[in-house]
């Protein structure tokens, strides 16, 4: 028992020590790879002096650290390197390390020795960047040194960077942001002006952080110019913490479209919250624009979840262009979610063209779902307005997905009904024609002599498949037109291929014209001659 308790061998000694030595060179090797630098190629990026302080290494008595002119003179001659690069992103990446790595007197000493300089885009980015790296710590400091720039250079900058600083240091500190505006010029300066700039970067940051306290610094000191997106998030934030109260505040705003805007947004809140409620406050507004527009809000957010109520409630609203446009909100969702459930809806409660037009929208994206469903659904239209608005939707989506499912569709269409169906084929055949010419123009060739719509197809129509080939083949073009049955369509194919044909080779095009039947070879004349 002593012996097993005894001290282990000397080869076990020096196996421990061996393995201790081995753990300890791994785990410095593995601190090693987890914070060196990626490394960049110098094309891509030059090598920038890290300025920022390090802790002492185990040779720090062998290397001092560089005084601070060593250290600015380190930091000058990187900026350098730095703006020379061409790439505007690359350059903007290594200035923004660049800055990251400066302590707040360098960066004054290199803005002031910037400021001596002609102020290029590649300056005017560099001191951005700084200025705002600057704010992130001292934003106080970073706005003196912007103030004490010479008075032909401080305009300029603070145009570009003023609200930059004001932005930084509201994310930090609102309060000491907002009255560190009354800083700035007061008024316009060479077109703008500085403080409302300011003002829109502190009160956009105060909504995210204290939306109740940058509603009051709206009020005592309303902005000027476009404020619509201010206004919008900051309405949306109060109607998701209290819409009552935030309704009662966008209420009381005085008229103006911005108080249409905040009522929309504390609708269109607050109907995500309560479908009811927020429908029941909005129906209690005085008549109006900004009463319509908050039902209308209301409900279109309503249709995303309850179409069938949002519709039937918006039927009850009076006649006119206002509930028109709501039912097409509502419309545009619910189709969407329910094409046929809208088709029928339409049948049941829709006229003219209310009825026309919500049809069509449910056809479309029942078209865009199912188009075989959508064929189905239109065999039964016998309103002469709809079917044929419904045929040529129908055929543009149907063509997008299956060309040939498409014309056997297009085919199979009733011919008394003449113009639906040409304008299906028609439609059907653009589609294929600009992904797919030469196919297209086998079918064509192969059908035009017992599809009827080929002996009605209009000049411009027969232009545009002809033209699609003879932009890239214009002799492969005039061999197909002169393959076509005698006719209408033989005709204008062919003039419309030699007229391509004479852009590149125009002896070529009158040779062939010199061979074409009386009734063909007039108007290949005349687009030989005019193109």
């Amino acid at each position: 028992m002593n012996s097993m308790n005894s001290s282990p061998p000397p080869h076990r000694w020096i196996v421990l020590a061996l393995q201790a030595t081995l753990l300890a060179a791994a785990f410095a090797v593995g601190r090693w790879c987890a914070t060196r630098p990626e490394t960049q190629t110098p094309a891509a990026m030059p090598k920038i002096v890290s300025l920022a302080t390090n802790p002492p290494s185990k040779n720090a008595a062998s290397t001092p650290a560089p005084s601070a002119p060593a250290k600015l003179a380190q930091a000058k001659t990187s900026l350098d390197k730095i703006l020379l690069m061409e790439g505007r992103f690359e350059r903007e990446k290594a200035l923004l390390d660049f800055a990251a790595g400066l302590d707040p007197q360098t960066i004054k000493n290199i803005l002031d020795d910037l400021e001596t300089k002609t102020l290029s885009g590649n300056n005017k980015q560099a001191i951005g960047i700084l200025l705002n790296q600057w704010a992130e710590t001292d934003p106080q400091a970073a706005l003196d040194s912007l103030k004490s720039l010479h008075p032909e250079n401080y305009i300029p900058l603070a145009k570009l960077f003023a609200a930059g600083i004001f932005e930084a240091w509201s994310a930090k500190d609102p309060a000491a942001a907002f009255a560190g505006i009354s800083q700035l010029p007061a008024g316009e300066v060479m077109g703008l002006n500085l403080r409302q700039d300011a003002l829109h970067a502190v009160i956009a940051n105060m909504v995210a952080l204290d939306p109740q306290s940058a509603l009051s610094t709206l009020l005592n000191q309303p902005l000027s110019g476009d404020s619509t997106q201010i206004y919008e998030d900051l309405f949306t934030d109060l109607a998701a913490l209290d819409p009552v109260n935030a309704a009662t505040t966008a209420l009381n705003l005085p008229p103006s479209a911005l108080r249409n805007e905040a009522l929309n947004d504390v609708a269109r809140t607050w109907a995500a919250q309560d479908f009811a409620k927020a429908l029941a406050w909005a129906n209690a507004l005085p008549a109006g624009d900004a009463k319509d527009s908050a039902i209308n809000s209301v409900l279109t957010i309503m249709s995303q979840q309850d179409a069938p109520a949002a519709a039937a409630y918006a039927l009850q609203l009076p006649a006119g262009s206002n509930r028109n446009d709501l039912l097409q909100n509502i419309a545009d969702e619910w189709a969407q979610a329910d094409p046929a459930g809208l088709l029928a809806w339409a049948g049941k409660n829709l006229t003219g063209d209310a009825y026309t037009e919500t049809a069509v929208q449910a056809l479309n994206a029942m078209g865009q779902m199912d188009p075989v469903a959508a064929a189905r659904a239109i065999a039964q239209i016998s309103d002469s307005n709809l079917l044929t608005p419904a045929i040529k939707t129908l055929a543009r989506n149907w063509a997008q997905q299956d060309i040939q499912g498409a014309l056997n569709w297009a085919q199979s269409l009733p011919t008394d009904n003449a113009g639906a169906r040409n304008a299906a084929i028609s439609d059907i055949l653009a589609v294929w024609t600009s992904n797919d010419p030469q196919s297209t123009a086998a079918y064509i060739k192969q059908n035009a002599a017992s599809d009827p719509y080929f002996a009605t197809a209009s000049t411009s129509t027969i232009d545009s498949w002809v033209d699609s080939w003879a932009n890239s083949d214009p002799q492969g073009a005039v061999a197909w037109a002169q393959s076509l049955p005698a006719g209408n369509l033989y005709d204008v194919a062919v003039a419309s291929a030699l007229g391509d044909l004479a852009k590149v080779d125009p002896q070529s095009a009158m040779n062939v014209a010199e061979q074409l039947p009386p009734s063909a070879r007039d108007k290949a004349d005349i687009n030989i001659v005019y193109g």
